[in-house]
Parts: C-alpha cells; sequence; structure tokens
C-alpha cells in the first residue's frame, strides 16, 4: 500500500504493479485490490504483473500472458475464461 502510495504522489498516467498481493494475508490482499480499483477509477492506467491469475480477473480487462519474454496469448475477460486451460498451461512454472 506504501509503495503504490509513493508511486501516486508522480500523478502518474500509468501504474506499473508487480505482484502486489504476493505475501499478504487475504485481508490484506482484498484492500490492496479495493485500492487498485479506486486508482483505476481515476483514469489511471494500471499495468499488474501477476502469476497467480485470480488476482487480475477481479480487475483486468485485457489480458497478456507472456513465455520467454514473448506474448504467448492475449485477449480479453472473455476470451481469458474461455482458454482458462491454455492459460494456465502457459503461465504454471
Amino acid at each position: 500500500m506504501l509503495a503504490i502510495a509513493r508511486a501516486l504522489l508522480c500523478q502518474p498516467a500509468v501504474l506499473l504493479l508487480d505482484e502486489p498481493t504476493e505475501g499478504l494475508s487475504p485481508i490484506m490482499a482484498q484492500a490492496v485490490l479495493e485500492a487498485i480499483r479506486t486508482v483505476a477509477s481515476e483514469q489511471i492506467g494500471i499495468v499488474i504483473v501477476e502469476q497467480n491469475a485470480r488476482i487480475p480477473l477481479q480487475l483486468a480487462r485485457r489480458f497478456y500472458v507472456l513465455d520467454s519474454g514473448c506474448v504467448a496469448w492475449k485477449g480479453n475477460r472473455e476470451a481469458f475464461l474461455r482458454d482458462e486451460e491454455k492459460v494456465n498451461r502457459l503461465m504454471s512454472v
């Protein structure tokens, strides 16, 4: 939360978040997600890098899955849910 607040002090057009809920309790993770929703509602673009697909599914409109630095899959929420098995295979470590 502090890192997000500090970044917002610069009044960015886009905010890049790398695994914003990693290591947080479920209650704190939900609080961070609500903060991200609030930021997004203020017309600030947000890019979330996340290995846990459940997190961006709650927030994102567009999804990109990278494999070895290349876009291996892209689409909207409906396509993500339709291709969930393929996406999960791509995201597995």
